[in-house]
């Protein structure tokens, strides 16, 4: 069984990786959507 443990630890981590990474792009994807809405929300309130 303590063989069983760091490949659980590989597994998991390379799992976060990729979840980070992902997670980051989107964040930096839904910050662009949220700009973008909000030059949407200002036009309807300048117009």
């Amino acid at each position: 069984m303590p063989t069983d443990h760091p490949v659980d630890r590989q597994q998991s981590t390379g799992r976060r990786a990729v979840a980070g990474s992902g997670a980051a792009a989107a964040g930096e994807r839904d910050d662009d959507g949220d700009w973008q809405e909000f030059q949407v929300v200002l036009r309807i309130i300048v117009h």
